[in-house]
């Protein structure tokens, strides 16, 4: 892939990212009110503190979409780029599967979009520099 340009094959994950990271986090809402309502932010599976919702794993798939897409060539980032990557794309997952995790975005509302921003700055930091 083109290094220091966005590729098409991005664009995508580069779009579902932000948005399902924003679903997860209540930054903002999603729901079809088509046979009897849908909400991407519903739990579909709860236990032992674990929470699945389908923005989580479709969070989590946007942002393997990117990493994937982008590490087909290899890489050259640095140790501190290496975990802005794995911090801010494993956090939809994190949020899953830890309590602590969400009651750090529950703090306050200011936490919550400072971690879509970062996640979303992040992907596209990904999918440009490599």
């Amino acid at each position: 892939m083109a290094r220091n340009e966005i590729d098409v094959i991005d664009v995508a994950g580069l779009v579902a990212y932000p948005v399902f990271l924003g679903i997860v986090l209540g930054i903002f809402g999603f729901s079809i009110n088509l046979m009897s309502g849908y909400d991407l932010s519903q739990i579909l599976y709860s236990g032992a503190g674990v929470e699945v919702t389908p923005a989580a794993v479709a969070a989590l798939a946007a942002g393997a979409w990117v990493i994937t897409t982008n590490e087909i060539d290899g890489s050259n980032y640095e140790d501190y780029e290496y975990g802005a990557i794995v911090g801010s794309l494993a956090f939809p997952g994190l949020y899953m599967l830890l309590e602590p995790a969400r009651a750090l975005v529950g703090t306050s509302e200011f936490v919550a979009l400072a971690l879509w921003v970062a996640g979303s700055a992040v992907t596209v930091y990904v999918a440009y520099a490599e």
